[in-house]
């Protein structure tokens, strides 16, 4: 069955290029010829601590990390700030537990 208003899409990419990069850059210039853009697109890493999103309707950034622990290794998505942050957006919002 085909559905012609399936909202699913796919980014095909080479190792040198930025995939979150792209889609914030399609979603920015969606919203500059009027179209509303929604969402979010990962920023930064958890290599440095820099996890985030990037609203697309709104460019705001959101920290995604846990602020480090001493002796931590990596980094962890804070729901909590997920959860606070996320929904003063216009999308609706669901975050899946974490097991």
């Amino acid at each position: 069955m085909f559905d012609a208003q399936c909202d699913l899409a796919a980014l095909v990419y080479d190792h040198h290029d930025d995939p979150d990069a792209v889609l914030r850059d399609f979603a920015t210039e969606l919203n500059a010829q009027g179209f509303r853009a929604i969402g979010m697109v990962q920023a930064g890493q958890c290599a440095d601590s820099s996890l985030s999103a990037v609203l697309v309707h709104s460019g705001e950034t959101l920290l995604l990390a846990q602020d480090p622990v001493p002796g931590a290794t990596g980094c962890k998505l804070d729901l909590a700030r997920l959860r606070t942050q996320a929904p003063a957006s216009p999308v609706r919002w669901r975050v899946a537990p974490t097991f």
